[in-house]
């Protein structure tokens, strides 16, 4: 379930706390075809994301998520994926409780490789998620939040 712990990583590099973060998924469904293994299988969760008791507005976990799913799973409109769903609670202090639940459909396919885990017809191979022909980690770059109040130079000279 790479969609899950990739954008986990992603929330982790942006501000999200390791320890206030709570991440799961539920509700899965495997999808094959019973006629051939070798062309591999999908599944379909929902993932979860919990932070609790932060100083993170919800409108930033917003964009966090947002312009991840939009780099990382444009296609989810045509995978027809419900529309992620979210939850706030505001605490004292400027604090929140923040969630977000995420549907997600991936496919695996056995690719050869000389270290795999599986030998099919003689040959090894490995079971490799389609998250893979999207993601490149060098271009997960980490978000910046920027504050126009205290950073701001521009009219500076």
């Amino acid at each position: 379930m790479e969609y899950l712990q990739k954008l986990t990583d992603h929330l982790i590099k942006n501000k999200v706390s390791k320890e206030r973060l709570e991440a799961w998924a539920e509700d899965g469904e495997l999808i094959f075809s019973s006629h051939s293994i070798e062309g591999g299988f999908e599944i379909k969760y929902t993932c979860n994301f919990e932070v609790s008791d932060v100083k993170l507005k919800p409108v930033q976990l917003f964009f966090i998520v947002s312009s991840w799913l939009g780099k990382f799973n444009p296609e989810r409109q045509e995978q027809g994926l419900s529309k992620p769903l979210f939850f706030t609670e505001r605490l004292a202090n400027g604090r929140y409780d923040l969630g977000v639940k995420i549907e997600f459909q991936e496919q695996y396919t056995l690719v050869e490789d000389p270290n795999g885990e599986w030998e099919i017809g003689g040959i090894r191979m490995n079971l490799k998620s389609d998250f893979y022909n999207l993601f490149n980690e060098d271009e997960a770059e980490e978000l910046t939040l920027f504050d126009g109040h205290t950073q701001d130079n521009s009219l500076e000279k």
